[in-house]
């Protein structure tokens, strides 16, 4: 099973946690923890501390040539801002006396100061902030990260998204995984709904202004569970349970619900249950063939999984820091005052979201592992197929090194590239511009002056250049793939993925193409027809082929990661 520590104060020298039970032979990237920090530290309403903090673990144990050694895995977050308190929160030195330094004693309601107080016989609320406070979160957030890479060894995915702030909810129309991470991963509160986001940054920045602070909801979708994690034979077995206390137990959460939630007290028997099927050609797969054709429990019945995806909602309350305070009572003299100000955020939501993804992932994953048993994945994986039947090799094929975007030109190698790049954590080159920095001309000027010939083979050079790196999205040029050792490259290093588009399509996107040698401002449906044509053969090459007709980018993005799994 797994288990955690952390400690830390919000203002001291850093954070720490410690994972035990994690596996051996887990492939851990720096990378991917730091990535779910950024995430944490971002969104609309976030205060002045994030922009002090760049949060980045420290992996002190546990880990070996990036793998993990089954031995508990040691973390540490530095805590920047530690310089700007270090008289305050020095473990040893006595305080300044100075205005920073001075005893806290006026409660906020909503945090935990007061009952601190009490609870634990101090005279000053620094005593129970500091420890109270969400930065603590980061800690949970670097676990969290760690076990979102041990569920993707099993197919295990994980997304969420923010569906109220304020009062204003977020629209959630019927959208893919892949769709809902696109346009997540664009919005400045990690919403799906654009339209909702412009009315809550107007909230937040109106919430501002008036010295107080919003609350939300978010959504966590857990998907490709296998049916039978938890259990229902003891209380503290049940995996609502288990979610419930994991989320109830972030900062600032006031509610959960799984599945419909408090929504089903309000509804008979037969709207709230959901009926059971059987297809006797999924009967190899992870749910044994059972499904259901809605989702009102949640994913889990009796405590355990039942193979449907996992959905957990959490309730966030405002922040209890109001720039404008509301009545509390000085500690010492016990006469009415107004609460203490520290520095917060007006609204955290975005963040909140991040932080449920974690202590979710972690969850899942310790039922994974008590489900399972052994000390390594090459224990735990035969066990695995031979629970849900599936062969992991052919239904979870690792990641690939890079993902080289092929096709002709105006089909959104550019656009899609860069996004999907920013979605994977990954870095994105674009070969038409290494091309010109190496040769400090552009494109055009070297068709002019050198010729196609030349091109080609800086081309090239690029593409050779570009499969020698790992965790890359990139796009090349149209003509790209008419080179045997290029497409053996592209092949060899990671996948192929081949984006079309009709003539039409193509023709809205590239105008009268002054920019582009090979048509010259004769971007005609003729002219397309032909090239397209006399490509065909190999861009059939590529290992997967996307339609981009009429589709946004976040649908394209969606088809990829689904093509990808």
């Amino acid at each position: 099973m797994l288990r955690f520590l952390t400690s830390g104060e919000s203002h001291g020298m850093g954070l720490l946690a410690i994972l035990e039970g994690m596996p051996a032979h887990l492939r851990l990237r720096e990378d991917d923890i730091n990535y779910e920090l950024k995430l944490r530290q971002g969104g609309y309403g976030r205060g002045g501390r994030q922009k002090i903090e760049k949060d980045r673990v420290i992996i002190i144990s546990g880990l070996r040539h990036g793998y993990t050694l089954g031995s508990p895995i040691g973390m540490h977050i530095v805590n920047r801002d530690f310089e700007n308190w270090r008289m305050v929160m020095d473990p040893f030195l006595p305080g300044t006396g100075k205005k920073r330094d001075k005893k806290v004693t006026n409660p906020r309601p909503g945090h935990g100061d007061l009952a601190g107080l009490v609870k634990y016989d101090h005279l000053d609320v620094r005593n129970v902030l500091e420890r109270a406070s969400a930065r603590s979160t980061a800690a949970r957030v670097a676990i969290g990260a760690i076990c979102r890479m041990f569920l993707k060894e099993f197919g295990i995915g994980i997304y969420g998204h923010v569906t109220e702030v304020g009062g204003i909810e977020c629209e959630t129309p019927e959208l893919s995984p892949g769709e809902i991470r696109a346009r997540v991963a664009k919005s400045p509160l990690r919403s799906t709904d654009p339209e909702a986001d412009k009315k809550i940054m107007a909230a937040i920045d109106k919430s501002k202004s008036e010295g107080n602070t919003l609350g939300g909801i978010v959504e966590v979708v857990v998907e490709n569970v296998p049916v039978g994690l938890g259990s229902h034979v003891e209380w503290d077995l049940k995996l609502d349970a288990k979610l419930a206390e994991a989320v109830m137990s972030v900062q600032a959460i006031k509610g959960v619900e799984i599945g419909m939630g408090f929504d089903v007290a309000r509804r008979r028997g037969s709207e709230v249950h959901d009926p059971i099927h059987y297809d006797e050609a999924k009967k190899n797969t992870r749910t044994r063939g059972f499904y259901r054709d809605r989702n009102n429990a949640g994913g889990i019945e009796g405590g355990m999984t039942n193979g449907m995806p996992v959905v957990v909602r959490a309730a966030m309350k405002p922040l209890s820091t109001l720039l404008n305070p509301i009545q509390s009572v000085n500690y010492d003299s016990k006469e009415p005052a107004v609460a203490a100000i520290e520095r917060s955020d007006v609204c955290a939501v975005s963040a909140c979201e991040v932080i449920v993804e974690a202590v979710v992932a972690y969850t899942i994953a310790d039922a994974l592992i008590r489900r399972l048993g052994g000390d390594s994945l090459q224990a735990m994986k035969p066990r695995f197929e031979q629970m849900t039947g599936e062969t992991l090799g052919g239904c979870l094929p690792s990641p690939p090194k890079n993902i080289f975007l092929v096709g002709y030109m105006g089909t959104g190698k550019s656009r899609i590239g860069s996004d999907l790049a920013r979605l994977l954590n990954w870095g994105f080159i674009e070969t038409d511009d290494e091309i010109e920095a190496a040769a400090e001309k552009k494109i055009s000027d070297i068709f002019a002056s050198d010729g196609e010939p030349r091109f080609r083979e800086l081309e090239s050079g690029q593409i050779q250049e570009a499969a020698g790196r790992t965790h890359r999205v990139i796009a090349t040029g149209g003509g790209a793939v008419l080179s045997d050792e290029n497409v053996s490259l592209m092949k060899e290093n990671g996948k192929m993925i081949c984006l079309n588009a009709s003539v039409e399509e193509i023709l809205g996107r590239v105008g009268e193409a002054a920019d582009r040698p090979l048509l010259a401002n004769q971007a005609t449906p003729e002219r397309i027809e032909k090239m397209l044509s006399e490509r065909a053969s190999r861009y059939q090459l590529a290992d997967i082929q996307i339609d981009t007709n009429g589709k946004s980018v976040e649908q394209i993005i969606g088809e990829i990661l689904q093509a990808l799994q």
